[in-house]
């Protein structure tokens, strides 16, 4: 019984240390600040149309790609199409009180910003709460012509988990474009952290720091989340590299591969297998037996 009684008051003094880190984590304090501001006024009717320094900017909230999720090339891509269109498509912004915040658009602004830009810009009103505003720019990244980043996706998967029961699984999973098993995995790790979970922004840092502590293994979809997400990551990093070369050259990627993969050249043929569709006139035998 006393085993019992120490058992549980552990679990419960850690669940206080992670409520306790929670009310410190920057973006839960963030929150709670503008929800208390959303009950002052804002402007009637909404303007379309701000000079971009008057807007205000909360990475730490509306970027779901990080304080380092810049593209420098896109921006200067951005500010290059100003020369030529004058203007770039309307950011969106929430009104919250008297100011208006950037939800989308953080590559837009800094291409104003460097071009110097003296007129005022397109802006396209969020017209939802604040905390509706935190999942609309995971959605608007995830459907970007700059779509985020494996990594990016799960590092903001992470950052809604550790904001608490404020976001459902559902929520999660369709702004950060991210499995419900991967939400899952993030759920219990921050269960297995605890009040350590604050500690990491990096979802794959917190992953293997859980994973280290955690005395049960994981289940079968846990590790088909963690799977994905590493291939996921890799398939990011062939098209940096690659862009559409691969795809558009498959005989030359199948050279490489097989330079690449050597004497397991055939395991990644049974592998390959697995996600190949084939017409209802083929059938396993036209796959190679080896």
């Amino acid at each position: 019984m006393e085993d019992v009684l120490s058992l549980a008051t552990a679990e419960a003094s850690t669940a206080i240390g992670a409520e306790d880190e929670r009310s410190r984590f920057v973006p839960v304090q963030l929150l709670a600040e503008l929800t208390e501001k959303a009950k002052q006024p804002s402007p009637s009717p909404l303007p379309d149309r701000l000079p971009w320094h008057s807007i205000k900017q909360l990475p730490e909230l509306f970027q779901p790609r990080g304080l380092n999720g810049t593209d420098e090339k896109h921006v200067q891509d951005l500010k290059r199409g100003l020369e030529v269109s004058k203007e770039l498509e309307p950011v969106l912004v929430a009104w919250i009180g008297p100011d208006a915040y950037l939800i989308d658009g953080h590559h837009r602004m800094l291409a104003y910003q460097l071009a110097r830009w003296g007129e005022p810009v397109p802006v396209a009103p969020f017209t939802g709460t604040v905390d509706e505003a935190v999942l609309a720019a995971g959605e608007a990244n995830s459907r970007a012509k700059l779509p985020m980043s494996t990594r990016e996706r799960m590092n903001y998967g992470w950052r809604l988990v550790l904001m608490g029961k404020l976001y459902t699984k559902v929520m999660i999973v369709q702004a950060a474009g991210v499995s419900d098993r991967q939400v899952a995995l993030m759920r219990r790790a921050a269960k297995d952290l605890g009040s350590d979970a604050f500690s990491y922004r990096e979802w794959w840092q917190a992953q293997q720091t859980a994973r280290g502590i955690s005395t049960e293994p994981f289940t079968d979809d846990e590790e088909q989340a963690r799977l994905d997400a590493l291939a996921n990551d890799w398939a990011d990093r062939l098209a940096k590299t690659f862009s559409t070369k691969l795809s558009q050259n498959p005989e030359v990627a199948a050279m490489a591969l097989s330079h690449y993969f050597g004497r397991n050249l055939k395991q990644l043929v049974r592998h390959l297998s697995e996600h190949v569709g084939f017409d209802e006139d083929e059938g396993e035998d036209d796959i190679p037996d080896f």
